[in-house]
Formats: C-alpha cells, structure tokens, sequence
C-alpha cells in the first residue's frame, strides 16, 4: 500500500529536496561569509592527505616561532607540498581570532588591508624526485595583505571549489606591555625533579588609564606545542598596572626529556640514525635505529629543536624541490602497553595522527611505524593518549627538571566593551636563564 506522499509528485519532491538540503549541510560550513567543503577547525591542520611538510615560520627560519611586530618590515614564510606532479592554482584568506582561538568580532577591513582571498602565485614542481610533488610558498604580508591590529590570526589554503587543504595559526603582537619572569623551584614536593615552573609580572607601559584585573590574560606554552598552554586572567595582585601572576604550582609544567632526534638527510647513505636503505614499491625505505622507554632512566643533556624538524640535506640542492619524500621506519622496543602509541611533534603538529600511530610487533617485542617524511632532521617523542585524548609523554618518555625547554609567553588585553582581544606582547624564553 502506497502512502500519500508516494503518490503525491509535489510532495515526493519537496521530500527530495530537503534530504538534499540536511545532507548538504551536514558536509558545507559556512566561515565568515565563505562556504567550505569541511568543517574549519581553529588549529595547526591538514584536512588533505596530499598535503605535507607544512611550516610557517619567520623570516625563513623554520625553528622560530611564526609571531611579527606590528608595524615592522618583518615577513613570516609559509612553505608545503602537494604530493601531485603538476602545479595548479591555489587560494588563501585570513582570520582575526581571539586569545582562545573564538573569531573576533571584527570585519576584515578592520584587522587587514588586502582582498578575502587571493591565490598562491609562488610554487615549483620537484626536479628530478622518485616522489613526484610540488612545492608552494607563500609570504605574509605582501602586496595583497596587511596586518592592521594585533592579535592571533589563522591562514587558510583552499582549492578553487573551497575545498579545505590546510590551515596556521600566527601571531601580531604590539610590544606594549612588558614581562618579568622568574624560575622558581616547584611548590609541590612531588613534582621537583619533575617540573618547571615560573611567575610572572607584567606592566602596562605607557598606559595612562587604569585596567582591571580581568582585563588581562597570560598565556603560556611549551617548545611550541598549543596543547601544553595554560592560561589565567587572575593575577594574585596587581598595582598601578603591574599585574602579578605569582601563585605558585599555577604555570608548571612537565619538564619532559630532551627531544629524540633522527637525521635523515639524504637517501644515498647512512647516517648515524638509519640502519639501512632500501627502494622497493616506488619508494625510498629509510630503516631508523631502535629507540626504547627513557621513562625511568637518568636524564641525558643533547642538543635539539625542542620538538621541530628542519628540510635539508647534506649536499647543497635546493630543499624545497630536490629533497626527496621517502618511508622512515620508525622502531620503539618495550613491552606492549594497554594504550596507543604515538610518535609526536611539530612534524604532526602536535597531535595524535592515525598515519603516525604505531603497531605493535609481538615477534620482536616492540612498537613499529612508517611514516612518509622529506629528507631532514627530526625531533619527536613517542606518547600515549591521555584521559582528554591529547598527547601524554610521561609514561614512555618521563620528565625532568633539567631539560632544556623553550617557552613562549602571550598577554592579551581586552577593555571594556573591546571586540577583540589585543596581543600586547609576546616573547621566547627557556627553562634556564639564557
């Protein structure tokens, strides 16, 4: 038996159409004014698997952070492969955030000068590579933008149908306000030998009005990771605009190991961190010494990146187009855990990615992965989830109170009645005094 809207032409239609329409919807997100492909997240992401290698980084510098002063001749440098044998048009556009990554309330012509989207003109396909792909480059600002108030901001790349490809966050920062910082001994008896830990004041320089407490936030990070961030807009006191953010045990942090480095620079020979080469299936195959558990071990110094990797090789080609993509065959030996393990860092933005998830190998006791990677230097740790599903170090790595940690500080302030939260000021430091 059929029902009336089987027999009803107009309502069979209308039907259609509004499944068309809940389906559409379900996969096409409207951001500020533009309609994309997939839903924008507020992070370092890559959302195409043909995307890698992704850095944004100042002033061609690939292991400082991607911040710029107002108003300065300084330029950031954002740098990534498609795995694709032929260059094709490419587009971008620029967002205004706030201090917890929410979209400001600004319009465009408030936070930039320059056009909503403009493409990538910069870009060059691989010479002579067994891994064919192009590389793109594109420089902020430049001729179609410029920055116009401080704050956090996030470049998107797309395709030409709005497809999603990847997106960065960066930083514009005012120099207005000034910090004090200092290293202090963990307040928790537990956490000693384990910790870092800071306070930390900070002024309003050449501010005549009075700002309230709650006007101010500190934000504080470690080795460039965003998901170590903590945060407070509760100083302890505060006095003619001097803002104390000295409660103890508040900004500590785990103090980690020093970061696990493979050099892996050229696909003709050894180097001290690969065992052995091989080409099969289309691919160089890079096999890596065997790393295991530092968790209870005595605490090693060694120089690092603090969680980054560097594109070069040994001989002087040109990293951008010549180095080649290859597997790296990661090996962590240890008795199998009940969670997941992972190898992380800035070379998978700090999260934990399927693609770099490791198996378990019963026959020789150890974790194993292979990972498509451009010839370079890399840091990373391994990691498990913790219990918010974010990267956790400790179980495989352990902590240290003498590591040597970068550390990156952010004040943001907001008047009253403000639509944005301002970056005031921004600055490296280190667990040590440097």
């Amino acid at each position: 038996m059929k029902s009336r809207s089987d027999s009803n032409p107009y309502m069979l239609f209308f039907q259609q159409t509004l499944r068309l329409y809940l389906s559409l919807s379900l996969c096409l997100f409207i951001w500020n004014g533009r309609l994309f492909a997939q839903e924008f997240v507020p992070k370092d992401t890559i959302y195409d698997s043909k995307v890698h290698t992704v850095q944004l980084f100042h002033n061609s510098d690939s292991i400082v952070a991607p911040v710029l002063y107002l108003k300065s001749n300084q330029s950031l440098s954002l740098q990534f492969d498609l795995l694709e044998s032929h260059g094709r048009r490419l587009y971008y556009s620029i967002y205004h955030f706030n201090s917890d990554w929410t979209p400001s309330d600004l319009e465009l012509p408030e936070y930039m000068e320059g056009f909503d989207k403009a493409d990538i003109a910069d870009y060059s396909t691989s010479l002579r590579t067994l891994y064919p792909y192009t590389h793109y480059s594109l420089s902020l600002p430049n001729s179609n933008c410029r920055f116009l108030v401080s704050g956090n901001y996030i470049v998107l790349v797309y395709e030409e149908d709005n497809t999603l490809l990847l997106s960065r966050r960066f930083f514009i920062t005012d120099q207005s306000f000034s910090v004090k910082y200092r290293i202090e001994t963990p307040y928790r008896p537990a956490e000693v030998h384990s910790h870092q830990e800071f306070t930390f004041e900070v002024q309003a320089i050449h501010s005549e009005k009075h700002i309230a407490t709650n006007e101010v936030t500190l934000q504080v990070w470690q080795n460039q990771n965003p998901y170590s961030l903590i945060s407070s807009n509760d100083p302890n006191s505060s006095l003619d605009n001097i803002f104390r953010f000295d409660k103890r045990s508040v900004f500590s942090f785990p103090g980690l190991k020093e970061f696990r480095q493979k050099d892996i620079r050229t696909v003709v020979s050894k180097t001290r961190d690969i065992v052995t080469w091989d080409e099969k299936g289309g691919d160089y195959h890079a096999y890596l010494t065997t790393d295991f558990s530092r968790a209870y071990k005595t605490f090693v110094s060694d120089f690092d990146f603090n969680g980054r990797y560097v594109i070069t090789g040994i001989s002087d080609q040109n990293k951008n187009t010549s180095a080649e993509y290859f597997k790296a065959h990661f090996r962590l030996e240890v008795p199998e855990v009940d969670k997941a393990v992972y190898i992380v860092g800035a070379l998978t933005d700090w999260q934990l990615k399927p693609e770099f998830k490791m198996q378990y190998d019963q026959t020789d006791q150890s974790y194993k992965a292979s990972v498509l990677l451009k010839t370079g230097i890399y840091n990373f740790l391994y990691a498990v989830p913790d219990e918010r599903g974010l990267p956790d170090f400790s179980e495989l790595e352990g902590n240290s109170q003498e590591t040597e940690n970068e550390y990156y500080m952010g004040v943001y302030y907001r008047p009253f009645g403000a639509r944005y939260d301002q970056l005031k000021y921004f600055k490296q430091f280190f667990s040590y005094n440097k």
